[in-house]
């Protein structure tokens, strides 16, 4: 019971926040509620509204050496959901459409093991349909991941781009066809609107409501209804770094947002309107693995409603494995489980009738062939009004169909035949070739990217601050331990090295190591470029301590509060000592005469790695390195090699690499 007025929350269409008026009784709060059922969608209710009120419980408290018990208050909220308001206005242009209604749920980073593993609940209530003959489920066992981040994936589905480019996934592109086919389209996640991973990301627009107000409908996106829901439970967290289960009065929070949608899909269904429906959750993104199974019952019960649909697609699908957490870090078969999530198709069971007999025999075919999410892309446009499209000229390599998935796949496809964004494993048997025993050639792959991704740091700090006397501020020059789960892909004319170099965490922060996989491609001549690096240890902490300018996913500072910044103007003594690098110290050497400027090498049997700093006050250098003949050595840049030291920077040059096992000179 209530011990004070209650309070009625509702979403304000100006500002898109929760909106509190207080009710003094429960047979207002009721008219208020009827009220709020009985608006026109025109005055949008969302679906929902918010319940809070004071109540008195009883604790048991420590006084002293005595436990008590003691009264406290306590601020509790609940979430109703509300009948979904429906439009008439627009209802007359799709009495004799024939289309299909398109439901995507999207599970933020779950692999298909992963999936198997952990929701027999939904297992088994798709089994039921199978054998129910209620519908058609079909589960895709060769799905190749495009990139282990969500947004690329996104935007290849919605727009068929192959890249890891950011900002916004620009949905109109697919949901302007069929909004204007007379579809309705409804986007929800169970992310606040105003985090950076939620609707402001999809959107490409920030956290500005009035400018997400605006890309709504240019996005091609009429509703997003229970997306708004997701504020008042999160708070100003991110879902992912809350560990626990995420519920509304007892209730986790994807049971309200399937239960509206089941409900918003029936009703649609009763009026003949077709729809587009984007449904996204997160509830998997965290390091355990265990939270995606408070999904489990929920995602099972929906199901078994869509059993009763008509003319219903349903694609239940993954960006990626989790990529977060021990398993992911320390193990190699958790990386090849990254970049295979899983994909499953629900149909309803009239669904022959509506696109074909042939098409649904492809769905049934393919399940053991090799797809991506291409193949996803071109089917959904086959089936949007106006039918397929053409593949575009850049997909061609791809060896994809203008049907895609409603078509038969090759059964000898590979991928090389397959988008997949560096660093990336294929999923199919020998692609990869095995991990690779670790050696010392491998320790000069490792320390190349290393000082790459320093030079990256670096440059990002002094292009922010470029009034510093030094290169490196709270985000820390990385230092790696050690380096594992090592794979090599012989192509024609290079060998492309994978592999995860580990660092030491920053002091006070929750993880004692963090970590990064580095993709470098050595060619025949054995020059070395770092084709990619990705973090794949947590990085959102750091936010409270990075230097401006330097990208969060490649610093790590210390977080002991209070929080306080280096002295920039301080110019670093690099030369007293650098600690070791995969075991190997480092050899100093101060350059013709001078007391500032340092060569810094770490030799191994296989190579050498060459590092430079300049600790003048004001004085830049020009370096040149050059070597006499190397017969059996090759070097990561051709030489003679150039470079700029400025005062304060600490610069990663080059590395040497043997050809042959035999004793290095240079």
């Amino acid at each position: 019971m209530c011990n004070s007025s209650i309070g009625l929350g509702i979403i304000d269409w100006n500002h898109g926040n929760v909106e509190w008026n207080e009710i003094h009784n429960a047979t207002n709060l009721e008219a208020q509620i009827q009220s709020l059922v009985e608006q026109p969608p025109e005055n949008p209710n969302f679906g929902f509204c918010f319940i809070k009120c004071i109540v008195v419980e009883r604790e048991k408290v420590v006084i002293g050496k005595k436990e008590e018990e003691n009264y406290v208050q306590k601020n509790a909220t609940q979430l109703l959901l509300l009948p979904p308001q429906i439009a008439t206005s627009n209802l007359s242009s799709s009495k004799t459409h024939n289309g299909v209604n398109i439901n995507l749920i999207w599970l933020d980073s779950v692999s298909h093991s992963h999936f198997m593993r952990s929701m027999p609940a939904t297992i088994k209530s798709l089994k039921n349909i199978q054998r129910q003959e209620s519908g058609y489920v079909f589960s895709y066992n060769l799905y190749q991941a495009l990139y282990s981040h969500s947004e690329p994936n996104q935007r290849a589905l919605f727009t068929g781009e192959v890249s890891k480019r950011e900002g916004g996934i620009k949905s109109e592109l697919l949901l302007g066809r069929y909004k204007r086919g007379g579809y309705e389209t409804y986007y929800s996640d169970d992310l606040c609107w105003k985090h950076t991973w939620g609707l402001a990301k999809y959107l490409g627009a920030g956290a500005n409501w009035k400018k997400i107000k605006d890309a709504l409908p240019k996005a091609g996106i009429d509703r997003i209804d229970m997306t708004l829901s997701s504020c008042e439970v999160l708070g100003g967290r991110f879902y992912y770094e809350i560990n626990k289960a995420i519920c509304y009065n007892g209730k986790y929070q994807e049971f309200y947002i399937l239960s509206y949608l089941a409900e918003l899909q029936k009703q649609l269904q009763k009026r003949g309107k077709p729809y587009f429906h984007y449904m996204e959750t997160s509830v998997a993104h965290e390091g355990t693995g265990r939270r995606v199974q408070t999904f489990d019952e929920d995602l099972a019960n929906y199901f078994r409603s869509l059993s009763t649909q008509k003319n219903t697609l349903t694609v239940l699908l993954a960006d990626h494995g989790n990529n977060y957490g021990r398993l992911f870090s320390k193990t190699g078969e958790a990386k090849v489980e990254t970049h295979h999530p899983m994909l499953i198709i629900h149909a309803s069971k009239n669904m022959p009738h509506v696109i074909g007999v042939d098409r649904m025999k492809a769905l049934l075919l393919n399940q053991d062939r090799l797809v991506s999410i291409l193949d996803l892309h071109y089917a959904l446009h086959t089936l949007a009004p106006g039918g397929s499209i053409n593949v575009a000229t850049e997909h061609a390599q791809y060896n994809v169909q203008r049907m895609g998935l409603l078509a038969p796949i090759d059964v000898n496809r590979t991928c090389d035949s397959i988008p997949m964004v560096q660093p990336n494993l294929c999923i199919c048997e020998n692609y990869n070739t095995k991990d690779v025993v670790n050696d010392t050639r491998q320790t000069i792959v490792a320390e190349f990217a290393l000082g790459e991704i320093n030079n990256v740091i670096q440059s990002q700090f002094r292009a922010a601050h470029r009034d510093a006397a030094t290169g490196f501020g709270s985000c820390q020059r990385l230092l790696a331990t050690w380096f594992g789960n090592v794979r090599e892909t012989a192509q024609t004319d290079a060998v492309t090295t994978q592999l995860d170099i580990h660092v030491p965490g920053g002091k006070n922060a929750s993880q004692d190591e963090d970590s990064f996989s580095v993709t470098v491609l050595i060619s025949k001549t054995h020059k070395m470029s770092l084709l990619n690096y990705q973090r794949i240890s947590r990085y959102g902490p750091y936010e409270a301590c990075a230097d401006e300018g330097v990208d969060i996913k490649l610093c790590i500072c210390s977080l002991i509060r209070p929080i306080s910044r280096p002295d920039y103007m301080s110019i670093p003594s690099w030369h007293l000592g650098l600690p070791d690098v995969f075991q190997h110290n480092s050899t100093t050497k101060a350059l013709h005469n001078s007391s500032c400027l340092y060569i810094f090498e770490r030799r191994t049997q296989s190579g050498m790695t060459l590092e430079a700093s300049s600790e003048c006050s004001k004085r830049p250098y020009f370096l040149e390195v050059d070597a006499g003949t190397l017969d059996n050595i090759s070097t990561s840049v051709p030489l003679p090699y150039r470079v700029k030291v400025n005062p304060g920077d600490m610069v990663f040059l080059l590395v040497f690499i043997q050809k042959k096992k035999s004793r290095m000179e240079c």
